[in-house]
């Protein structure tokens, strides 16, 4: 729904729309990544009602492999509620449905699309021994991963060596680290504690501002944003990291995937939904050739 700002506790708004469409992280990075000329493969848990019968055709028509996609008997699709003010700002509220309950079982019935994989990609909306078996698929076959933290969640301890990259968003980052929201840290300060856990690098989003770079005995790098006409950051991050994935995918260093990530997530916030607003790759080169990475 499209509301004029976000409700107070106990405030009713009329909206002024109101769309139904595909999202879900995964969705919306492998759409993203589809998109910028990956060959990409969907691992996922479907509902067993209309909101799940109806993914697989879209991937369809968006290229993407879903053979490795199994539809839970008699259980229901996840869903997102997600609320947009005019300022393209959101509040989200998500029922997990079939999708949280992807097993490392379904994980390795899907071996054969890590194969060939470059990159292998996850979120954490699925159970953690989902993610920890993609995690040690992919370094089996030789595949870069890239771990998106969201929802954040304490990670364990074996996964931290198996992740090559880590997008946090700088909220997110708090919550790894165990800080509070006030807490005094700055964004360099979170990324160099993030790679004392052991993962290879962090690439961390930080909205409106802009992207970090950090990899190891490197200086922080900043990517800068790219100005555009935002009407809804719904799928932002996942742009960011469907690009990212494409990027690495290509061998582009880290700061020029990272400006690749940026271009993309700034042109999803210039259409309304999510899967649907992920841009074409032409439309990101144009952009990304706009603008070069900087130091601080």
């Amino acid at each position: 729904m499209r509301v004029p700002h976000l409700p107070a506790p106990g405030e009713t708004l009329l909206a002024t729309g109101f769309t139904t469409g595909p999202g879900g992280k995964g969705c919306n990075a492998a759409v993203a990544a589809a998109r910028l000329g990956g060959a990409v493969s969907l691992v996922a848990r479907l509902g067993d009602d209309d909101n799940g019968r109806s993914g697989p055709p879209f991937w369809q028509a968006e290229g993407i492999d879903s053979s490795h996609c199994r539809t839970a008997a008699g259980e229901p699709n996840a869903v997102a509620q997600i609320l947009v003010a005019d300022g393209g700002e959101n509040c989200i509220s998500v029922f997990r449905g079939a999708g949280f309950a992807l097993r490392s079982d379904d994980v390795h019935a899907a071996e054969p699309a890590f194969v060939q994989a470059r990159v292998v990609g996850m979120p954490l909306e699925i159970q953690d021994e989902a993610v920890f078996a993609a995690l040690q698929i992919a370094r089996r076959h030789g595949a870069t991963t890239v771990l998106n933290p969201a929802p954040a969640r304490r990670l364990p301890d074996t996964w931290w060596p198996l992740i090559d990259v880590l997008t946090p968003n700088a909220l997110e980052a708090r919550q790894l680290c165990g800080l509070a929201l006030d807490a005094p840290a700055t964004l360099p300060e979170l990324g160099a504690a993030l790679l004392t856990r052991g993962c290879g690098a962090v690439v961390m989003t930080d909205g409106a501002r802009g992207a970090w770079v950090f990899e190891r005995d490197q200086p922080p790098l900043h990517v800068p944003p790219f100005t555009v006409m935002t009407v809804d950051t719904v799928g932002a991050g996942d742009a960011f990291n469907g690009a990212l994935m494409v990027a690495l995918g290509e061998s582009r260093p880290l700061a020029q995937a990272a400006l690749f990530a940026n271009a993309a997530a700034a042109l999803s916030t210039t259409l309304h939904g999510a899967a649907a607003a992920m841009p074409r790759r032409h439309e990101v080169d144009a952009l990304a050739a706009l603008q070069l990475p900087s130091t601080p």
